[in-house]
């Protein structure tokens, strides 16, 4: 379960991004930015667990859902809320950390560099040297 709760937070932080705003009395500090509002998600094919589909919602300013489905193993699906900061801006390189806890329990924590275009979220994996994309749905 580690293994696939590893990949998910791979593929789902590589899509995160948003840009932060002034602390103006109008901000809305309980909604995600616009650039990062909303559903993201990509999909691939791995040779042991079949097609994999991970998928970040951005559901507040600081909480964000992750999932993830496998094709192969649907008892391996999972559902987690996290807590994410962002610093830098998201048209370039944005800084997007990550932490929480696994759905084991275990503390998880993963720093991505993030850029947002359009419906497109690329993000970079610091750790693994991995960069993946998500389209917003």
């Amino acid at each position: 379960m580690e293994k696939y709760l590893k990949l998910f937070f791979v593929a789902l932080f590589a899509a995160l991004s948003f840009s932060l705003t002034s602390c103006g009395d109008d901000d809305d500090d309980d909604a995600p930015d616009g650039a990062l509002a909303g559903k993201w998600q990509v999909s691939y094919y791995d040779s042991e667990d079949g097609y994999i589909t991970s998928t970040i919602e951005f559901i507040s300013g600081s909480r964000c859902r992750l999932s993830e489905t496998y094709s192969n193993y649907p008892e391996d699906n999972f559902s987690v809320e996290e807590n994410y900061s962002i610093s830098g801006d998201v048209k370039d390189n944005a800084r997007l950390r990550i932490w929480g806890k696994t759905t084991d329990g275990d503390p998880y924590e993963q720093t991505l560099l993030i850029t947002v275009s359009g419906d497109k979220m690329t993000m970079y994996d610091l750790a693994d040297d991995e960069t993946m994309i998500f389209t917003r749905v």
